[in-house]
């Protein structure tokens, strides 16, 4: 076709397959999980956890909830699975863990914030800075990440793009990194420049290369490029530096206060009750191929949706498997969420990674073979 386009006299051409997967009609079979919090009537809390209680490294979500002992649990948000993407298990957003800022946001995307037994869903971005003791000050591009390594881009200095572009890997050579010990043990190793800092924010050591150890109470400061040379020549040991996170929630400045968890996703499927579906400015349409095989096509979900009285739905729907449930698109989501009375909703990972936890079983059905050892999930907990 692309051929026979190109003979007809076109000189930039492509073919793109958008044909419906299935019939137009949502016909299913559907296997849908759902579970309601009310928070007028719930006295537990909703939490975050990260697998293996670190951000090295990914774990299946039923032993998570076992350690947690929680009553129920869901999957949480986009992470890196492969080693040329990152390091495994780095949340692919935004993270907040019982109030410490874990994984910088991907711009401002739609996000899912917990507090005690509510939950709220909004635009969430980030901006990190340091600035040394003679005043110089620059951004610091992520936390606990590779160097160079951006999962969905939408950084300072991306390549190819600074805007949202999901599941694609940009790349920048000149970045500093900050490390606290949701991480792991060490940095990851590499050439470039490290400073290691106390809890105070004083230089305790620099080290030429990367791949310090983590301090449990301090942080490491990992550059590379033109941001090592940055970062040798504007702070030294004895000296002070200040980290600044700001954390904006639809555009206003938040503090980031112990209790507060925060899950990355995207994109929003309902505002006030109607489908506002931001695959474009949420960097989910960033090609039409993308954006029919990852928004139009149907795969499992995992979803988050408030109801107007403030109830919290969590909903799973299976996939790939046309026996037994065919999976949902996002406008397909979008719709089951209205029906069950969501007025806010957003998508959260899914595919391989949907799965619902209750007690000790997993109650839906994981795509995959067996169930996918993910990044991170949401605990029903009932202290």
């Amino acid at each position: 076709m692309a051929e026979k386009i190109r003979n007809s006299g076109f000189v930039v051409s492509r073919v793109v397959y958008s044909e419906y997967d299935g019939t137009r009609k949502s016909t299913g079979p559907w296997r849908v999980h759902v579970l309601e919090i009310d928070p007028d009537q719930f006295s537990g809390r909703l939490q975050l956890g990260i697998a293996r209680d670190q951000i090295e490294g990914n774990e299946p979500l039923s032993t998570m909830a076992v350690r947690h002992r929680a009553l129920a649990a869901v999957n949480g948000g986009y992470f890196v699975m492969s080693s040329r993407d990152g390091t495994p298990g780095d949340l692919a957003g935004i993270s907040v863990l019982d109030g410490k800022l874990i994984s910088e946001s991907v711009g401002e995307r739609t996000s899912l914030i917990l507090e005690g037994n509510r939950a709220s869903i909004a635009e969430v971005g980030t901006m990190l800075t340091l600035e040394g003791e003679n005043g110089n000050s620059r951004v610091v591009d992520g936390i606990n990440r590779s160097p160079g390594l951006i999962r969905s881009c939408g950084g300072v200095d991306d390549v190819p793009s600074e805007l949202p572009m999901h599941d694609m890997t940009c790349t920048d050579d000149d970045e500093i990194i900050q490390f606290n010990a949701a991480y792991g043990d060490k940095t990851p190793p590499g050439d470039g420049y490290e400073i290691v800092l106390d809890g105070e924010g004083v230089v305790t050591r620099t080290n030429e290369g990367r791949g310090s150890d983590i301090p449990e109470f301090g942080t490491v400061l990992s550059a590379t490029g033109d941001a090592a040379d940055w970062l040798r020549q504007n702070t030294a040991v004895g000296e002070r530096v200040i980290l600044t996170h700001d954390l904006y929630v639809d555009g206003e400045l938040t503090p980031i206060s112990p209790g507060l968890n925060i899950v990355n996703g995207g994109p929003r499927l309902l505002e006030n009750g109607q489908k506002t579906i931001l695959a474009e400015t949420e960097g989910f349409s960033w090609s039409p191929e993308f954006y029919y095989n990852f928004g139009l096509y149907r795969h499992p979900r995992t979803l988050a949706g408030i109801k107007e009285n403030g109830n919290i739905l969590f909903v799973t729907v299976d996939g790939r498997n046309p026996g037994s449930s065919i999976g949902v698109s996002f406008h397909e989501s979008a719709a089951l969420l209205q029906d069950l009375g969501a007025v806010e909703a957003m998508n959260l990972d899914g595919g391989g990674s949907t799965t619902m936890v209750v007690g000790d079983e997993v109650v839906n059905t994981p795509s995959g073979s067996t169930e996918r050892a993910i990044a991170d999930g949401i605990f029903i907990l009932d202290r």
